[in-house]
């Protein structure tokens, strides 16, 4: 993936559409990361770039944060709460438009579960000694969620208020667009759209009233997710596995038109 990266960034580079355009004082240049709101913005349209941006962010974070985590009269709730609102929010920043491979989601992944053993002082050769799992090691710290579960609860939350917003909001409006181009030969990349379908069948897990077909059809859901409270409480199931799953409401809002 690394060299296919770079022979893409070197074909990028020598395109006669980025080649440098000369003005009266210098010359304009093309980039190829594009940073707008604390997200880049790749050529490739990849997630890779930010990705890796927002890991080195959080790791930053964990290092800045060194004394808190060595401070034996700070309790772990503590800790775990200040872990959570900052390298946290730092990892996950725009996480509700990722479209990620299994390679990502394990750099995520592995981000976690090293700075959980950071901060309980749980060093990697107790981990070999004693088996310890993944699972075990986020037990220890407050049965804290994995990244893919807290980016599928960020990505429906998200997707709840675009569908309870007013239609003419292009949000709403670009969740049904479709880009009718043929797709190149062999397995491309997913879409965004391929990992939403795959975080509402995620959602929808436990509810067998709901399926959620191969199109990620809104007929499926649009109705749940009109009801606010009702896809709060299941959003709440992702990140909270002791959260109960929510009954089924009565009063199902009428979807809006335009």
């Amino acid at each position: 993936m690394k060299q296919r990266r770079e022979r893409e960034e070197l074909l990028y580079d020598n395109l006669e559409e980025t080649v440098p355009i000369p003005v009266s004082d210098g010359q304009v240049t093309f980039c190829r990361h594009f940073k707008y709101l604390g997200s880049y913005v790749s050529f490739c349209l990849c997630n890779d770039f930010d990705i890796d941006k927002c890991i080195t962010a959080a790791s930053q974070s964990m290092g800045a944060l060194k004394t808190m985590w060595d401070c034996p009269h700070l309790e772990i709730w503590s800790k775990y709460l200040l872990f959570r609102s900052t390298p946290m929010n730092i990892l996950l920043w725009g996480c509700e438009t990722w479209s990620m491979r299994k390679a990502l989601a394990n750099k995520l992944e592995v981000f976690l579960h090293r700075s959980i053993r950071r901060i309980l002082h749980v060093s990697i050769t107790r981990v070999k000694e004693e088996h310890i799992r993944n699972e075990h090691v986020r037990r220890m710290f407050y049965d804290i969620p994995r990244v893919s579960n807290m980016i599928a609860a960020r990505q429906m939350d998200f997707i709840g208020k675009i569908i309870r917003a007013p239609p003419d909001r292009p949000a709403q409006q670009m969740l049904t667009a479709c880009c009718d181009n043929i797709r190149p030969v062999g397995r491309p990349f997913l879409h965004l759209k391929d990992y939403i379908i795959k975080n509402l069948r995620l959602l929808f897990a436990n509810v067998p009233e709901v399926t959620i077909d191969d199109f990620g059809s809104l007929k499926s859901w649009i109705r749940e997710a009109l009801h606010e409270k009702y896809w709060t409480q299941l959003v709440d199931c992702l990140t909270n596995r002791h959260a109960l799953l929510p009954p089924r409401p009565n009063d199902w809002p009428r979807p809006r038109h335009k």
